[in-house]
């Protein structure tokens, strides 16, 4: 979680978010990532009162090219 939140404050547009990209909740506590639903409510809270947008899932995949696949 400290690393995703440290690219948001140096103005990364992409950040991935989920348990297995983010084991820690804080560097200073024992507190483990229980969902990714938990993980992904904190950085978006954390990036909205950072001021940045949030993308929707259509628009994510528009800017990472990504295809939808039958």
């Amino acid at each position: 979680m400290p690393i995703a939140f440290t690219a948001i404050m140096a103005g990364v547009d992409i950040v991935r978010v989920g348990i297995e990209d983010i084991y820690w909740m804080y560097p200073h506590r024992d507190e483990v990532v229980r969902s990714n639903a938990e993980a992904l409510e904190k950085v978006t809270t954390f990036a909205k009162l950072l001021g940045r947008e949030i993308a929707s899932v259509p628009k994510a995949r528009e800017i990472l090219d990504i295809k939808r696949t039958s």
